[in-house]
């Protein structure tokens, strides 16, 4: 009897094994009773965003998420320039900033130079790193330009007709800058090939923050604008006028923006103004956003305004002679920022009291915080200190 099904159990063997090479390698053959095996799905890379920027985040809060400084911080180094250095970001244990005609990097623990590069313009923009390593920034002659972070290789360049003294954003991978003569651009951020720009007629020197798909810009003679991000296309014009050189700044929902003599909230759906509260006094530098306050400074006034975000009523002030271009930085609940009584103060924001200050000659530009050192440029010079 066994030997009578011998011949067909052979016969059946061979079709089931002719049947599965003539579909060659679409199906693997599975044994009954084994777990099936799932095939790997590749997963894309990220595209380009940034990951170093000027206030701190695309958003462009000027909050930094590290430890703050939280005593008076001491001399590390000093880095002197030939000329005047007007902006830094910190990334990957480096310095970035902008001297003169040159973009240029220093080791953020020794300051020793690293690398510079020169371009044929001054510059003014605050560059920008994202996450493949590329450094982003422009010049007063029209070049836009993409580095190594690493080394200061150049990887492209871009040429308009006016000077860029924005500062560039990376987000899902192109890089948006502002123009001089009120031109918004969009880029490969990999190849520097040009997506779509747009004329506003008008002088573009601010950032621009992004956020859900949506570009915000303002700054200038500009009102706040919204336009989308893969075209371009204008949502709305904000009828709040931002007279000052600052990205808006988008917190929980909400926009926020700083005009010659007050700070308002927008409705980031419509662009209407949701709230404006008055400083009585000229605005000073751009301003932070952190937990349910907003911080703004007020030169003519001499005083650091802590505003709620909801509401827009003042829930504290603290008496400071502020600079014209007092920068407002915050890290770890602590404000950071230059006066003009050449001290470099730094307020717990919980307390309200002084943590404390330090002599300097005049600080202007944003600090950056990492990891319980302050970056700041005093009078020209880069400084480190903890």
């Amino acid at each position: 009897m066994i030997k009578r099904y011998v011949l067909p159990v052979i016969i059946s063997l061979l079709f089931v094994l002719s049947a599965s090479c003539e579909k060659g390698t679409e199906e693997a053959v599975r044994v009954p009773g084994e777990p099936e095996v799932q095939a790997e799905k590749s997963t894309p890379p990220p595209l380009p965003h940034s990951v170093a920027i000027y206030r701190g985040n695309s958003a462009r809060t000027g909050e930094i998420k590290s430890r703050g400084v939280h005593i008076l911080p001491q001399p590390i180094w000093k880095y002197e320039a030939n000329f005047s250095i007007r902006s830094l970001i910190y990334y990957d244990g480096k310095i970035i900033f902008a001297v003169g005609n040159d973009l240029a990097a220093v080791d953020a623990s020794t300051g020793q130079e690293l690398w510079k590069f020169s371009t044929g313009g001054n510059v003014m923009s605050v560059p920008t790193v994202d996450n493949y390593g590329l450094a982003y920034f422009g010049d007063n002659e029209g070049n836009f330009h993409a580095l190594e972070a690493a080394t200061g290789t150049l990887k492209w360049s871009f040429k308009i007709e006016d000077g860029i003294n924005s500062s560039p954003i990376v987000h899902d991978g192109y890089v948006y800058f502002g123009s001089s003569d009120g031109n918004l651009f969009s880029l490969d951020a990999r190849t520097g090939v040009e997506k779509w720009h747009i004329d506003f007629h008008a002088n573009f020197s601010a950032g621009a923050s992004i956020v859900d798909g949506v570009i915000y810009i303002s700054g200038g003679n500009l009102r706040t604008i919204a336009v989308t991000e893969a075209t371009g296309k204008v949502l709305w014009e904000s009828g709040a006028s931002n007279m000052n050189d600052y990205p808006p700044a988008f917190f929980d929902g909400a926009l926020y923006v700083s005009g010659y003599k007050y700070l308002a909230r927008l409705n980031i759906e419509t662009g209407e103004t949701v709230w404006k509260f008055d400083l009585k006094g000229r605005t000073s530098g751009a301003l932070a956003v952190s937990g349910d306050t907003v911080y703004i400074g007020n030169w003519s006034g001499g005083m650091l305004h802590a505003v709620d975000a909801a509401a827009g009523t003042e829930k504290w002030s603290y008496n400071v002679p502020f600079d014209n271009d007092g920068h407002l930085t915050i890290a770890d609940g602590v404000l950071y920022f230059g006066a003009s009584d050449k001290n470099l103060y730094a307020i717990d924001t919980a307390t309200r009291l002084l943590k404390w200050n330090m002599p300097v000659k005049r600080v202007k530009s944003s600090p950056v915080i990492n990891e319980g050192i302050i970056y700041y440029i005093d009078d020209g010079d880069l400084y480190a200190a903890h």
